[in-house]
């Protein structure tokens, strides 16, 4: 018999003996524990029931825009390469930023549709390959995001998707793409067709588009702007390179200013062109100043809370935006649709939410026009509410996923991005904005990681990186709640990562705490968690577990007594 053999069959008569002589008292903490639970489930509060999208048999694919126009060669080579009866059919509509590859395959989506393809449905999902480093999805995000509140590691996620999506005549849009890999990893069961969006040159089996003829920005200029005369058109779109989106900024705003001069209007754009030629820019450069001027035309009171919309990540909910803006949901809903009518945001079909409304999204390079402008001015204000913001959708999500946990599931993969772009962001400035005297940021750090909600969506090492970032604030705050509460967080992800030394002494240092408040509650099961850590670590201390365990069951005892007043 080897020494770990001996080992388990002592701690196996340990937990034997140990039950025979405490059974009353396990008994009374399991009869107290039901009673706790009981009490909680009967006055926990109960938000709204929030309705759960499904990713089939619903044909999930948002439509073109109603101005799209042109582009039947190409639309004619990607629908022959999705005819049906390929093993999988993977296509890809590539090109630069702003033109039209994302209209362009949700306009053959439909059109296929139309013509009976895709029986089983269809959905949809951006991979925000674009975004900055850190927001860009992983396949794990993504997966969680086509199966709204599917659990697990990679493997199994991937495994449930080709099990959920085999045989089914349905179509799969991943927009914005930037490499094979995560592609490959997405890929689907035999039967689906994928259509993939890039801005990639080469990639496998993409069909490039090319800026719009001068025949097909005509016709979406003359749609978006009906006053502007047929000679104008062709200046508006060498104005906008002959990209739809910046031909459609430019004719909307043309055709807002409706008491100007076409000539007059016009002026600004023409002005933007000359220093891109004179300063020889690259028209990327010139693409970003066109966008730059949509914010500085807009009302000087407007500009600054239309560029922190670019602050969410992927898009947002019209009550996030009314809260970040300190409005009402109506005004902003108000503001968001005058908005869309100058082509800075779009709705988002079928994005609705019954408790935070209607959502909206921007195009990433109107997001990077958002974040430049926020870059160039004085926008901590209103980054300090938007860290706000972000801590309300967790609180939102926490409580739907304690409620019930698809609905929380599927809200916290829909904003975890926007929730840790905030977080991070808190990190990098609460110590600077205290010393200036302002508290919020820290209040929000030393919060976010103490929901139920990241226990199955953040692995442990991420948890506890978080967590010691949470303790620092909420000791500089010198709020012994909070402390108390991420050190039990601690306690729990330390002894989960294996450092049991580091776990042990954040459940001590908690229990002396809670103990000097008087929270018997907190008390008690952090000294159940402390028995457990001291059975589980490597070199197990059974005699001071038995005393953890049994200082627990004194103590839930107690508080169960005074609870109920006996």
């Amino acid at each position: 018999m080897n020494s770990s053999d001996v080992d388990w069959q002592g701690r196996l008569d340990w937990a034997a003996a140990f039950l025979v002589r405490n059974w009353e008292a396990i008994a009374a903490s399991l009869v107290a524990a039901i009673i706790f639970a009981v009490l909680a489930w009967m006055f926990r509060r109960r938000p709204p029931a929030d309705p759960v999208p499904s990713p089939d048999p619903a044909f999930a694919i948002a439509p073109p825009p109603p101005t799209f126009t042109g582009r039947k060669k190409d639309m004619k080579a990607i629908i022959k390469a999705l005819k049906p009866g390929k093993q999988v059919a993977i296509t890809a509509v590539a090109g630069m930023g702003g033109i039209g590859k994302t209209a362009t395959a949700r306009k053959v989506a439909h059109d296929l549709h139309r013509q009976g393809r895709f029986a089983d449905g269809g959905c949809e999902v951006n991979l925000r390959g674009y975004d900055p480093e850190g927001q860009r999805m992983d396949a794990l995000e993504a997966l969680r995001v086509l199966m709204p509140g599917a659990q697990g590691e990679l493997a199994e996620l991937q495994a449930q998707w080709r099990a959920k999506t085999a045989g089914k005549d349905m179509l799969i849009l991943l927009d914005n793409a930037r490499n094979d890999e995560l592609i490959e990893a997405l890929t689907p069961a035999q039967g689906p067709t994928v259509l993939v969006t890039t801005r990639e040159t080469g990639f496998t089996g993409a069909q490039e588009l090319a800026p719009l003829t001068p025949k097909e920005a005509a016709a979406l200029i003359a749609d978006l702007a009906p006053r502007v005369p047929k000679g104008a058109r062709a200046e508006i779109a060498t104005l906008g390179f002959h990209l739809p989106l910046v031909i459609d900024v430019i004719a909307r705003e043309v055709e807002r200013l409706s008491s100007l001069p076409v000539e007059e209007a016009l002026a600004p754009f023409r002005e933007i062109s000359r220093l891109g030629e004179a300063q020889s820019r690259e028209r990327g450069e010139t693409i970003a100043a066109i966008f730059g001027h949509s914010i500085t035309a807009l009302p000087e009171a407007d500009r600054m809370d239309y560029a922190a919309l670019s602050l969410f990540v992927g898009g947002f909910f019209e009550v996030p935006v009314a809260d970040l803006w300190e409005i009402e949901s109506g005004a902003a809903r108000k503001r968001l649709a005058d908005w869309a009518a100058r082509g800075l945001v779009q709705p988002v079909k079928d994005g609705e939410d019954v408790e935070l409304g209607a959502r909206w999204r921007m195009h990433d390079l109107l997001v990077e026009a958002g974040r430049r402008y926020l870059d160039a001015g004085e926008a901590a204000a209103i980054k300090r509410q938007w860290v706000k913001v972000a801590l309300k959708l967790l609180t939102a999500a926490d409580a739907r996923y304690r409620d019930g946990a698809l609905p929380g599931l599927t809200l916290i993969d829909r904003e975890r991005a926007t929730i840790e772009a905030a977080q991070s962001y808190a990190v990098s400035r609460w110590e600077a904005e205290r010393g200036a005297g302002l508290d919020d940021l820290a209040l929000a750090v030393s919060y976010f990681p103490n929901y139920s909600i990241f226990k199955v969506r953040r692995t442990p090492p991420d948890n506890l990186r978080r967590l010691d970032s949470a303790l620092t604030a909420a000791r500089a705050r010198k709020d012994r709640d909070v402390e108390g509460r991420v050190l039990s967080n601690i306690g729990l992800f330390a002894r989960l990562t294996g450092e049991f030394d580091k776990a042990r002494d954040a459940l001590k240092t908690s229990i002396a705490s809670m103990r000097e408040r008087n929270d018997r509650l907190g008390e008690a099961l952090n000294e159940c968690s402390l028995g457990i850590l001291l059975s589980a670590q490597s070199q197990p201390d059974l005699d001071e577990a038995e005393h953890a365990f049994r200082r627990s069951n004194r103590l839930l005892k107690k508080s169960l007594a005074n609870r109920l007043g006996l």
